[in-house]
This record gives structure tokens, C-alpha cells and sequence, in this order.
């Protein structure tokens, strides 16, 4: 039986991120023209993400889910300025761009 490489999976990985990434602003704008709001998009997407990794860890190794009290802050600061604006910023810009590159009607 044939196992996989390392480099065979990160580049797997690496493809299906480039991919999903490259989906996610045509489906944000779909999402936008549909009424969602930039901050709605961002919420769904975090708490998504957060409870897969959450998952995904209680799973495959539970000890990884163990913080120090004193990384408490730093965890909190990563996810709100770093995770959610990042998201935010680049959600919100995606909503403009789609009210900008509108073409004129009749």
C-alpha cells in the first residue's frame, strides 16, 4: 500500500488553501448581495473556525488544549486584532469593491 509523503500533503494543502481562499470573495460577495453584513460574515466565519479547531484538537490531542493562565491575554489579543480584524478589514474592503465595480444601469 502506498503512504503519503509529507511534501505530498503539504502540497495538497497548500493547493486546497489557495483554492478556498480564492472562493471565499465571490462567496462573500454572493453572502453581501444577499444582506449579509460584513460583521455577520466575520462572526459566522470565527465561530466556525474556532469550534472546527475545537474539535478538531478535543480529537486528535486534547493536551493541546491546555493554556497557561498567563497566555489568557495574549490568546484574546491574537483572536480579536488579529484573527476578526483581519477578517473584518478584508470582508468589509470585498463590500466596497462589489459597490464599486458595478456596472451602470440603463
Amino acid at each position: 500500500m502506498a503512504t503519503v509523503t509529507d511534501a505530498a500533503k503539504g502540497y495538497f494543502f497548500a493547493i486546497l488553501a489557495a483554492i478556498l481562499w480564492g472562493i471565499s470573495g465571490p462567496a462573500a460577495k454572493f453572502l453581501f448581495q444577499s444582506g449579509v453584513t460584513p460583521f455577520q460574515l466575520v462572526q459566522l466565519r470565527m465561530t466556525i473556525a474556532a469550534g472546527a479547531l475545537f474539535l478538531w484538537l478535543l480529537i486528535r490531542d486534547r493536551s493541546l488544549l491546555k493554556i497557561d493562565r498567563s497566555d489568557i491575554g495574549y490568546f484574546g489579543l491574537l483572536g480579536t486584532f488579529g484573527l476578526a480584524a483581519l477578517q473584518f478589514t478584508y470582508l468589509f474592503t470585498i463590500s466596497f469593491v462589489m459597490k464599486s465595480t458595478k456596472k451602470p444601469g440603463p
